[in-house]
């Protein structure tokens, strides 16, 4: 593997770590240029972008006009999320439009992941402790697994009880591997299978949340470690915008 490509394998299972070493290095720049970029953007918001590139997504909304309810990523255009049936944790079949009418957060992970699907996993529960007078009524979350093979309905539920989660907000949902290769193409996630150098089976992915809003609309998304710094005021927002 070249270069290129380790540093971004390396982005894709530490992103908050290789954020932060972006964001510092940015900062020793911004000495000598008087400006300061934001927040990180992992991946093309338009679709599944080459592994190679993902480095080069880094650039967000200067700091001096950076605010909590502002989008994660300066450039993100607003866009429908698809529509799926899939199945949940408890085997009970699961629509986008199901959930019409409530803000929707979406990220993609898998059970066996052991680093940033953990980090994301436990950014969103703080989300779901943060709204817990909403979830379920206007706000619902949604963890759609990049694994179908392995990630059964009961290995979801395993994954979900041994994390703390409320099922009756947040559901973990697995499909067929087409569905979910189509899925994760349309909202735009990179994923590939390897094999680590111990020979485990890995996913590399990007990792981000998406936050939709009543009418089924991707509105906003928010890296790994931004969604503990502003996600609650993200949602906050999107909560807040009238329906209709």
């Amino acid at each position: 593997m070249g270069e290129v490509n380790k540093i971004s394998a390396f982005a894709l299972h530490h992103p908050f770590a290789a954020g932060l070493l972006i964001l510092a290095a940015v900062a020793l720049a911004s000495l000598f240029t008087g400006s300061l970029a934001g927040v990180i953007s992992w991946g093309d918001s338009t679709g599944a972008e080459n592994m190679n590139d993902v480095l080069s997504q880094t650039t967000a909304a200067p700091a001096d006009k950076l605010s909590p309810t502002t989008s994660a990523v300066s450039s993100w255009k607003p866009k429908p999320a698809p529509e799926f049936t899939l199945i949940d944790q408890d085997g009970q079949t699961a629509t986008l439009s199901g959930s019409r009418g409530k803000v929707i957060l979406v990220n993609f992970i898998f059970t066996q992941c052991e680093e940033v699907c953990l980090q994301m996993t436990r950014e969103i529960r703080g989300l779901q402790e943060h709204f817990r007078k909403r979830m379920g009524r206007d706000l619902v979350f949604l963890s759609i697994t990049l694994d179908p093979e392995h990630d059964s309905p009961k290995a979801l539920k395993v994954y979900g009880r041994k994390h703390n989660l409320d099922f009756t907000s947040w559901r973990l949902l697995t499909g067929s591997p087409e569905q979910i290769d189509a899925l994760r193409k349309s909202f735009g996630v990179y994923a590939e299978k390897i094999k680590t150098k111990a020979g485990h089976p890995d996913i590399l992915h990007t990792a981000k949340a998406y936050v939709l809003d009543r009418n089924g609309m991707i509105v906003d998304m928010i890296p790994p470690g931004a969604l503990t710094l502003f996600g609650a005021a993200v949602v906050e927002r999107v909560l807040g915008v009238a329906h209709g």
